[in-house]
């Protein structure tokens, strides 16, 4: 019977920590620390359960500081938060203890008092309940949209979840079959394949886990790659459009000097020839956006250059963007801005006729409003919700929607995608 109390003291402590990770982070810890954690929580929680076995209060009590202790010392959190949590971790397993009898009760009339379920019953529901308390931490985990969601699409989720209903089932039945059990050895081995189940379905879903979270590092760093991508390449073209300027200045030193001393001379006809070609070589600059805003300005020239370079019909509306650094930090508007103009600029190069990009960028109001047209002739593929890459190399590309969405629900804003086999759509609206 110790064997088997210690069984289910791992199953708990492994879902109070499946548990306290939904809210909380592990510290840097030294290896094998969840093993002693685990130790510790086992032979603590034994322990307790012996000297306070008559008084329920009180070990419940102990419980919680023993749990709050553990958790304490294992994650990165504040000590009266990991009381609480010790709490409601607690609470909600007495809560699903009770309910697990009831639904037993239910299930077997045979069991309408606990008076009447012998010992080796008593385990083997004390199991069912340790499996459906690991279902409840699931979908706590679900709502709290935390790790996982970035991966799993509902879909996935119900896939997942088929296990533990699969053992919740077969534990069901063997308390159905335990009726007919007379011989200790083989509750042992019910009991043994019960808590097997559970334990089974712990070690599935920390798997998965570690693989996801391994994944979503992954993801993660592309989508860092492309942000630092996008910052050099916006950078860039202001150190060129600086040196430009700086040619430029000193270029016009010269034709102002050209221009005085023909005008010394009454040199008239030259003098409008050289006003002439100044005043083309202006028609040209590549700086016609202006937008009073340095950073905004350096993206969308930079991207009407290349538009043109390109043979792309760029239209623009933007009006005064002064004060929107006060809102966006500068890493996220070149983020949005372009991983826009890219994917963009990108569709418009395979269309064989129209080429054309829309671009509204304005302060309106209490909102800034951000949003992209351009013609597509590729096929759009979506996938659980999120578009795919149409580039070869599907490791390198295909974050950049992704990272706009992100950052525009990080500033709490909303977004429209929309396509229509001729037009993409993206419009963006960021509350000041």
């Amino acid at each position: 019977m110790d064997m088997q109390n210690t069984m289910i003291t791992i199953v708990e402590v492994l879902c109070c920590k499946l548990f306290f990770e939904i809210f909380c982070r592990k510290r840097r810890t030294f290896p094998f620390a969840g093993i002693s954690l685990v130790i510790a929580y086992v032979l603590l929680g034994n322990l307790i359960i012996k000297l306070c076995a008559e008084q329920f209060l009180l070990k419940q009590i102990m419980l919680i500081l023993v749990t709050s202790a553990l958790m304490y010392l294992y994650y990165s959190i504040k000590i009266g938060k990991t009381l609480v949590l010790a709490v409601l971790f607690q609470s909600i397993l007495l809560v699903i203890d009770y309910l697990s009898f009831a639904v037993i009760c239910m299930l077997f009339p045979e069991y309408d008092n606990i008076s009447t379920v012998s010992e080796s019953m008593g385990m083997l529901i004390i199991v069912f309940g340790k499996i459906c308390l690991f279902v409840i931490i699931l979908i706590i985990k679900k709502n709290k949209n935390h790790g996982l969601e970035e991966v799993l699409s509902n879909m996935d989720w119900l896939r997942f979840i088929f296990l533990p209903v699969f053992s919740i089932i077969v534990i069901i039945a063997m308390i159905f079959v335990f009726s007919y059990v007379d011989d200790i050895n083989q509750a042992n081995i019910l009991f043994t394949i019960a808590i097997g189940l559970v334990g089974m379905n712990i070690i599935i879903f920390n798997l998965i886990n570690d693989i996801i979270a391994r994944e979503v590092k992954v993801r993660r760093s592309n989508l860092l790659e492309i942000q630092i991508k996008n910052q050099t390449d916006m950078y860039q073209a202001m150190a060129e459009n600086f040196e430009e300027q700086k040619r430029k200045t000193h270029e016009y030193k010269n034709q102002i000097f050209c221009i005085r001393e023909m005008l010394q001379r009454k040199s008239y006809f030259e003098l409008e020839d050289l006003v002439g070609s100044i005043d083309g070589s202006l028609n040209k600059d590549s700086d016609i956006i202006d937008t009073k805003n340095a950073i905004v300005n350096a993206i969308l020239n930079s991207k009407h250059q290349e538009a043109l370079e390109k043979n792309i019909l760029f239209l623009v509306k933007v009006n005064d963007l002064s004060g929107i650094n006060q809102t966006f930090k500068d890493k996220d508007l070149v983020t949005i801005v372009s991983n826009l103009l890219n994917n963009a600029i990108e569709a418009c190069e395979r269309c064989f006729d129209k080429r054309i990009i829309k671009l509204k960028f304005v302060k309106e109001e209490s909102n800034i409003i951000i949003s992209v047209k351009n013609t597509y002739i590729n096929v759009i593929e979506e996938k659980d919700g999120r578009y795919q890459t149409t580039k070869n190399n599907k490791k390198e590309h295909g974050f950049g929607i992704e990272n706009v969405k992100d950052v525009v629900e990080r500033y709490g804003g909303a977004y429209i995608i929309q396509h229509d086999g001729y037009e993409f759509f993206f419009s963006i609206v960021i509350p000041i």
